[in-house]
C-alpha cells in the first residue's frame, strides 16, 4: 500500500532537486494545497536550480503526479503554503505531512505532532530500507541536498541527515 502523503514547496523542491521525486512516487502519492501551487509559480519565474524544479513540478501537477486540493491557511507563524499543508492533513486522509523548513516544522509539530511530519532526509531513509536507493544512491541523493539546498550550513540539517545514518 502506498503513502499518502501531502508536500509543502520545500519538501517538494527538495526532492526533485536530489533526483529522488519517481522514486518516491513509487511507494506514495503526493498532494498538494493551491497555496503550494502558488509558491511553486512564483518560484517557476527564476532560471535557478529551485526554478527550473519548480518548472517540473507544475508539469507533474499538470501530467497528474501530483494532486492538489484548496485547504485553507489558519496558522499565522508559519508560510500559507505550510499552514494548508497542516490543515489538509488535519482532514485525516494523509499519513504523513512533508516538510523541509526547521522553523516551520516546529510550529507544525505543535499542532499535529512530530510523528505526523517526514522531511527528505526521511524519505531517503524510506527509499533506502525499501532497496529503491542503494547506500551509493543515498550518499549522492545527500550531497546534492547540501549543494543545491545551501543546506551546509545548517547544523541542525547536518545533525539529522547523521542521526539518519546518511552522513
Amino acid at each position: 500500500m502506498k503513502l499518502k502523503l501531502v508536500a509543502d514547496t520545500s519538501f517538494l523542491i527538495s526532492i526533485r532537486i536530489s533526483n529522488i521525486f519517481y522514486n518516491l512516487l513509487k511507494v506514495s502519492s503526493i498532494g498538494i494545497t493551491s497555496s503550494v501551487k502558488r509558491e511553486l509559480e512564483s518560484l517557476a519565474k527564476y532560471p535557478d536550480t529551485e526554478g527550473k524544479a519548480a518548472k517540473f513540478l507544475l508539469g507533474q501537477l499538470e501530467k497528474g503526479s501530483l494532486t492538489m486540493e484548496n485547504a485553507k491557511s489558519r496558522l499565522k507563524n508559519i508560510g500559507k503554503g505550510e499552514s494548508s499543508c497542516v490543515e489538509l492533513y488535519k482532514t485525516g486522509r494523509f499519513d504523513f505531512l512533508c516538510c523541509d523548513d526547521v522553523d516551520a516544522i516546529k510550529v507544525i509539530a505543535k499542532e499535529i505532532g512530530k510523528e505526523s511530519i517526514l522531511m527528505t532526509f526521511d524519505i531517503v531513509e524510506v527509499l533506502s530500507r525499501k532497496h529503491i536507493l542503494n547506500k551509493r544512491a543515498v550518499k549522492r541523493v545527500v550531497a546534492r541536498l547540501f549543494r543545491f539546498r545551501k543546506w551546509k550550513l545548517s547544523y541542525t540539517m547536518i545533525l539529522l541527515a547523521k542521526e539518519r545514518g546518511l552522513l
